[in-house]
């Protein structure tokens, strides 16, 4: 959970990363209320996210597709971890069936925080 170098002493975080689509194969846009209960979910989990909108890129043969997507960041204490996996596991089906897609990314990230970084982080409070 927490670390020492030469630079002084951090903690560990880890960063849960999920993109979820904004629109079906047909382009057809999601209702509002599948992402609205996934980020209730999180929050009542484990009492907060970040979200953003992203465009996703890729090629396949000579034709460029694009997707719109939103990501769903979720920044937990390593202590959590566990807790985290059991619980996103279980996540990434339910956008999956609710929304049509044969897969929702699910990823995860170690950071390390200085505690520099995470003292201004809690001034911002």
């Amino acid at each position: 959970m927490y670390y020492a170098t030469h630079k002084g002493i951090g903690k560990r975080i880890e960063s849960w990363k999920i993109v979820v689509p904004s629109l079906d194969n047909q382009k057809r846009t999601f209702p509002e209320a599948v992402m609205d209960a996934i980020k209730a979910k999180i929050i009542d989990e484990f009492g907060g996210l970040t979200t953003f909108n992203v465009i996703g890129y890729w090629k396949s043969g000579k034709q460029i597709f694009a997707d719109e997507s939103r990501v769903i960041i979720v920044d937990l204490p390593v202590k959590d971890h566990g807790r985290a996996s059991a619980f996103f596991a279980n996540l990434k089906d339910v956008p999956r069936k609710e929304l049509r897609q044969e897969k929702i990314y699910i990823t995860l990230k170690m950071r390390r925080l200085s505690w520099e970084k995470l003292f201004r982080l809690r001034l911002l409070k």
